[in-house]
């Protein structure tokens, strides 16, 4: 949504009049103005990405594999968004972020369920 509403680019040309006036122009636009609707597949891949995520975390728990699997996915997307940093990668990156904070979540509930703690008596 955002890459069609929100102005990801700024620009602006000054000209001069003969009777030397000023006369700026400013002008924005949102990804998809300035890229192409091609924009909207590479904008759809972290989606895309969060959702196979999700499902295999849910999936986990017949699926060991499933976690595996996960946190590859959510390698590579990093890995996107840092290549991509100058152009979309900063849009990504809170997308990236809660992926993550989700994988180490996962990861501590499996460790803790592999070690349960046995209380003292």
């Amino acid at each position: 949504m955002a890459a069609t509403t929100l102005p990801a680019y700024n620009g602006g040309t000054g000209t001069s009049s003969p009777d030397g006036t000023l006369h700026e122009t400013h002008t924005t636009a949102t990804l998809v103005e300035a890229n192409g609707r091609g924009v909207l597949v590479t904008m759809a891949v972290p989606l895309v990405i969060t959702l196979v995520v999700a499902a295999l975390l849910l999936y986990r728990r017949r699926q060991q594999v499933a976690v595996a699997i996960a946190t590859v996915l959510v390698a590579l997307l990093a890995v996107a968004t840092v290549l991509a940093m100058l152009s979309v990668g900063a849009f990504v990156l809170p997308v990236v972020a809660a992926l993550v904070v989700a994988l180490v979540a996962e990861h501590r509930r499996d460790a803790l369920a592999a070690h349960p703690e046995v209380p003292d008596h």
